[in-house]
């Protein structure tokens, strides 16, 4: 077995020679002595889990066919230095000379400074090449005490700024510096797929940072990495997830833009033959995503304010895949072998999500609306279109009783498209009924004299009352229907509604579920939450309890008190939609001659908001923004009319009036007015 691991290793170093041959002079001989130490056996691949998805390194991967070789060596480094001065290129000179490799941050600037002076570039060149020679000389260069071992998660022990001048500085040598550079690396990788300790981490994650991996040409390097880095256990990626968070901010969202261009490259690469071929590298993808989790558990580690928005995860390329494709291999894990970006959901955009969400909805629809028409078939029944849908029927009096009981008893059609009619109005619902039944439901179960919730007006929330209920039972069917069930529907049928929950309501959906003592048939979420959160629901109390942790006296004797996958901003997003409006992008997807325009932008946003409410049914925007919103004005040949509306189809309808003043009367009074069908 020792035999064949050897000839397998030297099999990869010839590959590797060969790879090199004709890209520069060839190497110097203490550095071919390193080579051909590194002739050792190699310990096989770590089993893990995902090793399907991430197969070992082999030569094939390094270079698709000896017909690549050429092309994937023209173009295997970065350019050349864009620091120095024409005649500063010319004198460059590389020789042979020994020079001391153990540097300080002070010792390593002045080696650049005096090599960018005089031309020498060979002590920059000989750093370069025995510090990425290995994960012993990696450890040995940036580690702040080669001596200690730095074996807790807290402490990464790696010397932060010398790992940046050192990356810093490499962005700026001569390409032949680069060059020696990544031909370290290799035999760095090479030398050291198996980690064997906390010294093999921090090595990974002083490569991570390495900005030459930004470019296309050292994309078949860096894909080895990050191949090395998401084989690991679980227990090494524990200490990496917690290493990487202590990296600054810049150099955090540095690997992750890396990290983005790399699947967005691999996935669309804008020269395929810059690449090997997307059959012979399937594992590229699957490696980046899985090293992009370990950043975005980082991420959410570094609370109460991640270092980055979680949006700076998302990948808006994603978004031209076939996306149901993936969440059907997602779904359907057996009949799918492979990878799914659906696996990852921190990757997908929330238009990508929405469209997952909408299509799955529309499928599920479809079914439920069959599988009625079916079971209406074998009982020899007349079926009716009426079964297709989930059809309520309200009246505006009774609107939350009448509403809660209608859901109740047709809990089996939750799944079908909703259609809602008024009783004693005549309207049929294209959509519009549907917008004002859940606008008007909403406000009557979340205003306070209900009873239901309570609304904080300086933190502009709801939250759950807190005054004793006679009837749980009661308040029990209306909290799980508006808080569960109203949400779902909602975002089944793609309706934005008017709720304001803080976030940790939304963190609470998404929470694993528990069986409370009074009802073990409900399912609640349980969270932690902070002082942050309740700031955001009640800040006056948040306020008070800060002042109190701050309190330098005795509390207990002084106040004599004592005290024993879709993300949560994402399904707010999708609950409530956006609650920023801007009339004037509105105007831009809308085609209208006349001072109409000049009356509404110039109106109060609280008044546009209810003029967008009486056009369409909602005064919420779109997820992505007034340009997916289609907007019609139509004319009406009656003056004395007011204005109408289509809220089916997001259509306003105008008579022809003669003056601003008078198109400004009209449009406040019915907007004022507009509750109720067919209003004149």
């Amino acid at each position: 077995n020792t035999n064949r691991n050897s000839s397998k290793q030297g099999g990869r170093l010839q590959v590797i020679a060969n790879f090199f041959q004709n890209l520069a002079p060839t190497r110097r001989g203490s550095q071919s002595q390193n080579t051909q130490q590194s002739d050792s056996p190699v310990p096989p691949e770590q089993s893990t889990s995902h090793t399907d998805l991430l197969p070992p390194i082999s030569s094939s991967h390094l270079i698709a066919s000896k017909s690549h070789n050429t092309s994937y060596a023209s173009h295997a480094y970065l350019s050349s230095p864009r620091d120095l001065s024409p005649g500063q290129k010319n004198s460059i000179v590389i020789t042979n000379s020994p020079s001391p490799i153990r540097r300080t941050v002070e010792q390593f600037r002045e080696d650049v400074l005096r090599a960018k002076e005089s031309g020498n570039w060979q002590p920059v060149l000989d750093f370069y090449s025995a510090a990425f020679d290995s994960f012993i000389e990696l450890n040995k260069t940036f580690k702040k005490d080669p001596e200690k071992e730095y074996k807790t998660a807290e402490n990464h022990g790696i010397q932060i700024e010398f790992v940046n001048t050192v990356y810093d500085s490499l962005m700026k040598v001569p390409n032949e510096v680069s060059k020696e550079t990544l031909k370290a690396i290799i035999n760095c990788l090479l030398k050291d797929k198996r980690p064997h300790g906390k010294d093999d981490l921090r090595a990974y994650l002083i490569l991570l940072q390495n900005p030459q991996f930004s470019s296309l040409s050292a994309y078949v390097i860096f894909a080895h990495l990050l191949r090395q880095i998401a084989s690991l256990s679980d227990h090494d990626h524990h200490f990496l997830v917690h290493w990487i968070k202590q990296l600054q901010k810049d150099r955090f969202r540095g690997i992750l833009e890396r990290l983005h261009n790399f699947i967005a490259c691999r996935l669309f690469p804008p020269n395929p033959e810059d690449l090997p071929s997307l059959g012979k590298c399937t594992w590229w993808i699957p490696s980046a995503t899985k090293v992009m989790a370990l950043f975005n558990a980082a991420n959410n580690l570094t609370s109460p304010v991640p270092l980055v928005p979680h949006t700076d995860f998302y990948n808006s390329t994603l978004d031209h895949l076939d996306l149901m494709a993936e969440y059907y291999a997602w779904q359907n894990p057996s009949s799918h072998a492979g990878f799914s970006f659906c696996q990852y959901p921190f990757i997908l955009s929330i238009a990508a999500k929405r469209m997952i969400l909408q299509k799955d909805s529309e499928q599920q629809m479809i079914i439920q609306a069959r599988r009625s028409l079916v079971a209406k078939v074998q009982r020899r029944q007349l079926p009716d279109v009426g079964m297709l849908f989930l059809n309520l029927t309200v009246r505006r009096s009774h609107l939350v009783s009448d509403s809660l009981n209608e859901i109740a008893h047709k809990q089996h059609d939750l799944k079908k498209k909703l259609k809602v009619s008024f009783a004693g109005e005549p309207g049929l619902d294209m959509g519009g009924l549907t917008k004002e039944w859940f606008l008007l439901l909403i406000r009557k179960i979340f205003h306070q004299e209900y009873g239901m919730f309570t609304y904080d007006k300086r933190a502009g929330v709801h939250w759950f009352s807190l005054a004793p209920c006679e009837n749980y039972q009661e308040f029990n069917l209306v909290g799980v229907i508006s808080f569960h069930i109203l949400m779902g529907l909602a975002v089944y049928n793609s309706i934005n509604l008017d709720v304001r929950f803080p976030s940790v309501c939304y963190r609470k959906l998404l929470s694993p579920a528990v069986v409370p003592f009074h009802n073990p048939r409900a399912t609640v979420g349980v969270t932690t939450s902070s002082l942050d959160d309740l700031k955001k629901m009640m800040p006056d109390v948040a306020r008070g309890l800060q002042d109190l942790l701050e309190y330098d006296g005795n509390v207990e004797e002084d106040f004599e008190l004592s005290f024993q996958m879709l993300r949560p901003e994402e399904v707010e997003m999708l609950v409530c939609g956006n609650p920023t409006l801007v009339m004037s992008e509105l105007k831009k997807v809308t085609i209208y001659d006349g001072y109409f325009w000049d009356v509404v932008l110039h109106l109060p946003l609280e008044m546009q908001k209810k003029l967008l409410l009486f056009a369409t049914g909602s005064d919420r925007v779109p997820i992505g923004g007034m340009g997916e919103m289609t907007f019609k004005i139509s004319r009406i040949n009656d003056p004395d009319l007011l204005p109408m509306s289509h809220t089916c189809f997001n259509q306003l309808v105008l008579p022809p009036y003669k003056t601003r003043k008078i198109l400004k009367h009209k449009i406040l009074t019915a907007i004022q007015n507009a509750e109720g069908f067919g209003l004149e």
